[in-house]
């Protein structure tokens, strides 16, 4: 079970990705309306895929499944690569490849030359999926066996699917290009009662209320017009506009979604300087001061923040705090890469900010605030999952 005040190990934070520790911070936030999604969790096929993994699995040694699910997820990749040239996954680049050699089987096995990708455990559906699958608990319900033994004796070709798994149990093997068709088949698309599992546990939640709200608001309105489905993002001050509109009164789910609205506009603007002061090598205060990024400065959020860091920022509001802003922001750097036991990517000396790593440098152009955010909230993987559940029926 997830405890809202505790950091989501999947999206854990990655050295150089997040130089200010604002995962951390947004994590939190989303976590108080999405209860488990990661924002790495939102393919249907890849839920389906370690949903039947562990129903094929049954109650063997648990210690031997992670083991068991890459060789799954390499029949399924060869599968959707065989099936369908178009559909998108991990290792796609291995697999096309050896698809395109034009060979009648395939070997299936842990060994790093039939992985298909550099670490597959970590980069494939396993790394991606298996934690919010767990806190869901989806293959724990009292029906996951009878659906998904429903949906392996109504497939087309049960037997040849069955012989196929058996195999997996082997360390390794090989699988005919021909009898791929049958588990392309069985993971492209859900039967009804999966549909209703997947509603009923990766969409609602005994954990969160704040959740349900959101699931609830969703079917009754339609905001699928919210996604970005090509760049996997979504309009998140139009979203959170919406929903406050459409749930006046419930005071706990717009109170947690008015942090995240005023809490991203400030990440966006700390996140913009911290790039900007990257773009060089060398700076004194009074130059920062006097480029236009500080000029055309927004008005800072102001709000009651769970966030001690962010109740800090938000009160630097005057002219005469710019500098102070600026200063937060190294320190902020300072303090994570300090946690981390790595040098700061810059450093500030009485007037003088000197960058010491440039990777991420943006030059800024102008303010957008309005429409403009760096971070999801999990609220985009949510939002993906609930319409490919919706589109099914």
């Amino acid at each position: 079970m997830y405890f809202l005040s505790l950091p989501d190990p999947d999206i854990s934070i990655k050295s150089s990705r997040d130089p200010l520790g604002f995962q951390a911070i947004w994590q939190t936030l989303g976590r108080n309306v999405v209860a488990h999604l990661s924002t790495v969790s939102s393919s249907l096929v890849d839920f389906r895929v370690m949903a039947l993994a562990y129903y094929f699995y049954e109650d063997r040694e648990p210690k031997g499944f992670i083991d068991f699910f890459i060789r799954w997820e390499q029949v399924c990749a060869y599968a959707r690569e065989d099936n369908d040239k178009d559909s998108s996954y991990n290792g796609k680049n291995f697999v096309s490849k050896k698809v395109r050699e034009d060979k009648t089987s395939f070997n299936i096995s842990n060994r790093p030359e039939d992985t298909i990708l550099s670490n597959q455990k970590s980069y494939g559906i396993y790394g991606k999926y298996n934690r919010p699958f767990g806190e869901i608990g989806l293959h724990t319900t009292e029906e996951f066996s009878t659906v998904f033994e429903e949906k392996v004796n109504n497939s087309e070709e049960p037997k040849k699917i069955n012989k196929i798994v058996k195999k997996l149990y082997k360390d390794s093997f090989t699988v005919n290009k021909d009898d791929l068709k049958c588990i392309y088949d069985l993971i492209k698309d859900s039967t009804k009662a999966e549909l209703e599992l997947y509603e009923n546990t990766i969409l609602k939640t005994k954990n969160s209320s704040n959740q349900n709200i959101l699931y609830e608001t969703l079917v009754e309105e339609n905001f699928e017009s919210n996604i970005n489905s090509e760049k996997q993002d979504l309009d998140l001050y139009g979203f959170i506009e919406q929903l406050k509109n459409s749930n006046k009164g419930k005071a706990i789910f717009i109170k947690s979604l008015d942090e995240i609205y005023h809490a991203e506009k400030i990440l966006y603007i700390c996140s913009m300087i911290f790039k900007h002061l990257q773009t060089k090598f060398s700076w004194t205060i009074s130059e920062i001061l006097q480029e236009r990024i500080m000029k055309e400065l927004p008005q800072l959020e102001v709000f009651e923040f769970s966030d001690e860091w962010l109740n800090g920022i938000s009160s630097l509001n005057n002219s005469k705090d710019k500098k102070e802003l600026i200063i937060s922001i190294v320190r902020q750097n300072q303090k994570i890469a300090k946690r981390r036991n790595n040098p700061p990517w810059i450093e500030i000396n009485n007037d003088k900010i000197s960058v010491v790593h440039r990777d991420g440098a943006q030059k800024f152009e102008k303010w957008d605030v309005e429409n403009n955010s760096n971070n999801t909230y999990f609220l985009y993987s949510y939002l993906s999952l609930f319409y490919q559940i919706k589109n099914a029926h």
